[in-house]
């Protein structure tokens, strides 16, 4: 009889890392919920596992999920292609490794586990197959915001843990950020790369109402703070916290996944970066700035308006406008001047409890679509199977 392990669907995952932590991200929650909600055996292929330190320690003893460093040294005839086999956001999987799925009688299951757009087109391409020789198939898969395409990334319990959290820990932006409480305290997560537009969002946070508690995370955002705060004149920090007026900022050290999570919820807005965040924002219920991940053809500006157009599409006309504007703007290779960036943040920050509710609202409707994960598994056709192990 086989045992519980060889009896698990065994899953290879590849994944380059191009945008720092944000492939890696999503590559590394898919790998854990499929070994923890589906007792998969996941090898993660990935070329730079060193990004993934900080979070390592978050895996638990049933999670059957190994770190493989992707590079030259692999000899990759002697790895065994696993059942399914899918390729993160179309990164090119080794030629001897695809030689060897064709050598095998049952063809693995291939994924091609796209990029997260809201744009329509994405429902007509979402699971279209293309042929392979030697018998194989890849399937195109799309994460989305509607049925029709293949959901986001959600952990079955995540809404269950994250309200539970929430009551029980009330004072966490405290306990994480150093802050003292300011029950009238606007509190900000911020989380980007060099381009943030903080020559224009700072004075207007030193400047305007209500006072602000900003929490950098570590990385490229920190850097691009130190250096807009440095290049406004403000005063140097002391003790690593930085005071201008209505504005007081901390830095925070790297942070687990988890952490961060708890981070977004316990934030009043959250400013994130490219998609791994920008799902968890999502889940948080709260509003955020999105920092999307920019093409030089600038085919970015149609995924943001369609991002903001699905985002918005149950709410208000002046919720829906405010939240439009500030993207745009949060985003724009030329950013508006000083003053109308503060004009804009007023009208932001003025209009904050009607666009929480527009947050918890979406968050609300797009829970009740089917999760990636499972309909990954649903597709590949081992629900049942699982369901009844």
């Amino acid at each position: 009889m086989q045992s519980n392990l060889e009896q698990r669907m065994k899953i290879d995952i590849f994944c380059t890392v191009i945008d720092n932590w944000g492939d890696a991200g999503v590559c590394w929650r898919l790998s854990r919920q499929l070994c923890r909600e589906w007792q998969a055996q996941v090898r993660l292929w990935i070329d730079a596992p060193e990004v993934l330190q900080p979070w390592l320690n978050e895996c638990v003893h049933d999670e059957n999920l190994t770190v493989c460093a992707w590079n030259e040294a692999v000899n990759w005839r002697s790895i065994v292609p696993a059942e399914w086999v899918i390729e993160a956001f179309a990164c090119e999987i080794p030629a001897v490794y695809i030689e060897q799925m064709k050598d095998l009688d049952v063809k693995p299951k291939w994924f091609n586990l796209e990029y997260l757009s809201a744009e329509p087109w994405v429902e007509s391409h979402h699971l279209l197959c293309s042929p392979q020789s030697g018998g194989l198939n890849k399937v195109f898969y799309f994460p989305g915001l509607t049925e029709k395409t293949g959901g986001l990334l959600r952990e079955r319990d995540l809404l269950v843990r994250r309200d539970a959290f929430v009551a029980e820990h009330p004072e966490y932006w405290q306990t994480c950020t150093g802050f003292e409480s300011a029950p009238h305290a606007l509190k900000i997560s911020v989380f980007g790369y060099e381009h943030l537009p903080l020559m224009q969002w700072l004075p207007a946070l030193v400047r305007g109402e209500p006072t602000i508690q900003l929490a950098v995370t570590a990385g490229k955002a920190q850097i691009a703070f130190e250096n807009a705060w440095a290049q406004l004149g403000y005063t140097p920090s002391e003790n690593g916290r930085y005071a201008q007026g209505n504005l007081s900022a901390v830095f925070l050290p790297m942070l687990s996944q988890t952490e961060y999570d708890q981070l977004l919820w316990s934030a009043d807005i959250n400013a994130v970066r490219g998609e791994d965040s920008l799902v968890r924002a999502i889940w948080a219920g709260k509003p955020f700035f999105w920092d999307i991940y920019k093409q030089d053809d600038g085919a970015h500006w149609d995924k943001l308006h369609a991002f903001c157009v699905a985002y918005t599409r149950q709410a208000n006309a002046l919720s829906a406008d405010i939240w439009t504007q500030w993207q745009m703007a949060w985003n724009s290779h030329e950013s508006p001047t000083t003053e109308h960036f503060a004009e804009l943040w007023q009208i932001f920050s003025k209009h904050i409890d009607a666009l929480n509710t527009m947050s918890s609202n979406f968050c609300t409707q797009a829970s009740k679509q089917t999760d990636l994960c499972t309909g990954l598994v649903a597709y590949g056709g081992r629900l049942t199977q699982w369901l009844a192990s």
